[in-house]
């Protein structure tokens, strides 16, 4: 009986102009959605400067974070990555006293991240341009500044991010 009058409801909705509206409007906000590009386009006001690529493993976990794609990004498996972190992939690089120049930008270097296995990320992290790789089981604080490359199993914690310990293969 509710999906007869559903249907009725929506039969004499159609018929108005407004009805017939929507329902166009719904088929092109589909259409769009479908024919997405894989690699995201990083634009500047006048021009696209550089595409990057996103890899994630199987089983990670992200929450609500902010990952800067003008570079390729590569996110292991069982990684935990917590509301609030952002990743940045690219620096520009200015001479001293020289006024920027967004538009007409030549001087930008990007750069590839690779976060292995296992790792995890606090909240509110934040990984600059200059760090290429996190080795497995890595674990970042919360409000860490990193600026470094990460080795395999250690713990970063503090504002620039500081070597704190080590986790042990073992699993302790």
């Amino acid at each position: 009986m509710i999906s007869m009058i559903k249907e009725i409801v929506l039969q004499a909705l159609l018929k108005t102009k407004t009805g017939a509206r929507l329902l166009e409007r719904a088929k092109r906000s589909r259409a769009k959605w479908r024919h997405r590009k894989i690699r995201p386009e990083y634009r500047y006001p006048y021009r696209t400067i550089h595409r990057g690529s996103i890899s994630i493993g199987e089983g990670t976990a992200l929450g609500m974070i902010e990952i800067d794609l003008t570079g390729d990004v590569t996110i292991g498996e069982h990684c935990i990555i917590s509301s609030g972190a952002k990743t940045f992939t690219h620096r520009h690089k200015f001479l001293e006293g020289e006024v920027p120049n967004v538009v007409e930008e030549k001087r930008i270097s990007f750069s590839s991240l690779k976060i292995g296995d296992n790792v995890n990320i606090g909240e509110s992290a934040m990984i600059l341009p200059q760090v290429e790789e996190i080795g497995d089981n890595a674990i970042i604080g919360a409000c860490v500044v990193l600026t470094k490359n990460i080795g395999r199993g250690k713990t970063w914690a503090g504002n620039p991010g500081r070597l704190t310990g080590s986790r042990s293969d073992t699993g302790d």
